[in-house]
């Protein structure tokens, strides 16, 4: 459990997760073969998804189905911790939006995502194995109009627009 997002985050959510019978969490490194051949020989999984996205999985030559799934940013129920750091840019009237150019981003609903994710785990027909999965909510956001969006929710000030070439003065 690293901490690129909150441990004690993480840790909440595999509480959660501890009501189901067939949770079982183990903190094992992905990256150590020895430990996940251990693992997944006392575990014997039917499929295998990795959420981590570490390279080397596909060569890996697990002995069981697998899929790597790619999550895009998630909102909904505790995504607070991801864009907190955003809002409050926005409501101290810190915010400055570079570039002329609209940014376009994916997002994800968490429960569209969880939906996305059993689907994968749950087919039964082989077509996910060995496959890559980007999730994301269509269609994509603008975020210089969701920036505008927070800030007349949260009344602040109107935030500024500059050209990269005036941000690089700064």
């Amino acid at each position: 459990l690293n901490d690129y997002y909150d441990p004690n985050l993480k840790l909440a959510r595999i509480d959660q997760l501890k009501n189901f019978k067939n949770f079982k969490f183990e903190k094992v490194d992905i990256a150590n073969k020895d430990l996940i051949t251990q693992s997944f020989q006392s575990f014997k999984p039917r499929k295998v998804v990795n959420l981590a996205a570490q390279a080397g999985v596909r060569e890996s030559k697990l002995n069981c189905e697998w899929s790597i799934i790619r999550p895009t940013s998630i909102w909904g129920p505790w995504f607070d911790y991801s864009y907190k750091t955003f809002f409050q840019m926005i409501d101290k009237n810190k915010y400055v939006h570079i570039g002329k150019n609209e940014f376009q981003k994916p997002a994800s609903f968490v429960g569209n995502t969880t939906f996305m994710i059993m689907k994968i785990l749950l087919d039964n027909t082989n077509e996910s194995n060995g496959k890559t999965y980007y999730l994301a909510d269509y269609p994509w956001y603008s975020t210089q109009e969701w920036a505008t969006t927070i800030q007349k929710v949260l009344k602040t000030k109107t935030f500024i627009t500059m050209t990269y070439s005036k941000y690089e003065k700064l």
